[in-house]
């Protein structure tokens, strides 16, 4: 299970279709968990911790929001940054072809999730101005 695990998220499965579609459906849901228990952690935080803003709850909410994209995003991109280091990728090829070791594709699932936290934080951003 573990090996499993580790060959998941910690290796660049050239070889394995199954590995990478798995890739497509855990890495963007493992974000979002991150994301909602970061959000729910900031959220107590703030909640125990006096500010100016303390009597509007739904801004503070987004300010929520917004910190807890931002501690998601940097971990994401710290990891991805982290697997491109360890198989020594210093420089992307521009050509794209379909195949299983194309390192596009290999790292789609960290770019959909990018995208994922992207529109969250553009949503919350159009809220607090809507608010403000």
């Amino acid at each position: 299970m573990i090996e499993y695990l580790n060959e998941l998220f910690f290796e660049l499965s050239l070889e394995k279709t199954a590995t990478l579609l798995y890739r497509f459906a855990i890495i963007p849901l493992s974000t979002l968990l991150i994301f909602y228990i970061s959000f729910l952690i900031i959220t107590r935080v703030k909640f125990f911790k006096p500010t100016n803003i303390v009597d509007n709850f739904y801004l503070n909410f987004q300010f929520s929001r917004l910190h807890a994209v931002n501690f998601t995003t940097l971990l994401l991109n710290g990891f991805w940054f982290y697997l491109l280091w360890n198989y020594d990728i210093k420089s992307i090829e521009w050509g794209f072809v379909w195949e299983i070791a194309n390192i596009y594709l290999q790292l789609a699932p960290f770019i959909i999730s990018n995208i994922i936290l992207f529109f969250i934080h553009s949503r919350s951003n159009k809220l607090i101005t809507k608010i403000l």
